[in-house]
Order: structure tokens, then sequence, then C-alpha cells
């Protein structure tokens, strides 16, 4: 089975549940479910279905600092703080998943390497 990886960028996890929130409310056939509600009925991430996985990765590391022979650090890393996700989709539903995204205005382009086009920025509410 093959998919197409959506990376996925929100300045906080909270911000990444919102736009989650908004594409589950979108009409229903652009409507995009990624979280679900637990036993307690609080909402968490619904990390795969017969049509998506989702893989939450944290911060991400832009540049990995530089060290001495005795690992003595000479320039810190440089830490992408923000939340970080990646979105597998079937590519049936690539076209559907990006129009979800963009109509909740939360798709952006992003300039980083070939594989990685859009982010998702959150909404501050």
């Amino acid at each position: 089975m093959s998919y197409v990886y959506i990376n996925l960028r929100a300045d906080t996890e909270q911000d990444a549940m919102n736009a989650a929130i908004a594409a589950a409310e979108l009409p229903e056939h652009q409507r995009f479910v990624l979280l679900a509600p637990d036993e307690n009925g609080d909402l968490q991430w619904q990390l795969a279905s017969e049509q998506h996985a989702f893989f939450p990765s944290g911060p991400r590391i832009i540049s990995p600092g530089a060290y001495d022979e005795d690992g003595e650090e000479i320039e810190a890393p440089e830490i992408d703080t923000r939340f970080h996700a990646i979105l597998a989709v079937r590519p049936s539903m690539e076209a559907a998943v990006r129009q979800a995204l963009q109509d909740v205005g939360l798709l952006h382009s992003v300039e980083m390497d070939a594989d990685v086009g859009f982010e998702v920025m959150g909404a501050s509410k």
C-alpha cells in the first residue's frame, strides 16, 4: 500500500489540535478526522485508520551544532521547538486532505527539501 506524506507544523500541539478540530467540522465530503475521544472523553490523536497514519514527532533539529574532540559544545544546535507531525494518507485522499487543511486557513507553503510541501500553522484563539 502506498501513502503520500504531508509534513505538518504548528506553533504548539494545542494549535495542531485546533486545526484538526476545524478540519473535522468541514462538510462531510471534505471532513478529515485526526482526533477521537478516549475512554474519559478527552480528545486524543487518532494515530491510524485504514486511510491514514499520523506520526507526532516533537521538536526537530535544524542544525546539529558543533563539538570539539572532547565533546564540548562549540556551537549550540538549532532546534525548532514547535509541534511537528507527519500525516500519511492514501494517494486518493491527498487532494481532499490538502483542501481541508487549506479550507480551515492553516495550509502554507514551506521552503524546505523536496518531500516537504506544506505546513499547518496553528491558529491562535
